[in-house]
């Protein structure tokens, strides 16, 4: 079994694929941790960007993504109870990292949609897509601005 890296926002796919058989919340927690981490992560990159068109759209990224990172977790919440820490430690990363983690985060969200999807979690799966919906255009933009 792959061991999850909360260093590596990346390992997630591995983590989620490989716990399959355990419990949907602690795949779930890991997963509000790594969004969460994405919150501050993005901030990060918008800070190191001297491109300015690059750095208006990551600007966009960390002042929209909390939004809809709140309004999903706060979904959680509302069915599964507070959220609790699981103590894990994270590393930012660099902005030529940008568009790979998102890519990853992304994936992330897929393995996510399929857990809550199977749980008849629709509200969450609703506030997933929405997140889903927002990183894609985020990705498009970063992919097509020089």
């Amino acid at each position: 079994m792959n061991e999850f890296d909360p260093n590596d926002i990346r390992s997630m796919m591995n983590y989620v694929e490989d716990t399959s058989t355990n419990d949907s919340d602690e795949v779930l927690l890991k997963f509000v941790e790594n969004t969460l981490f994405l919150e501050s992560q993005s901030h990060s990159y918008h800070l190191q960007c001297d491109n300015y068109a690059k750095h208006m759209e990551l600007n966009e990224l960390y002042e929209e993504f909390p939004e809809y990172a709140d309004a999903f977790i706060e979904g959680l919440m509302s069915t599964r109870g507070p959220i609790v820490s699981t103590g894990a430690s994270y590393t930012f990363q660099p902005l030529e990292s940008a568009v790979e983690v998102l890519e990853s985060y992304r994936l992330q969200c897929i393995a996510m949609h399929e857990v809550l999807d199977k749980e008849e979690e629709f509200g969450s799966v609703n506030s997933l897509e929405n997140i889903m919906s927002f990183i894609d255009g985020i990705l498009y933009k970063l992919k097509t601005l020089a």
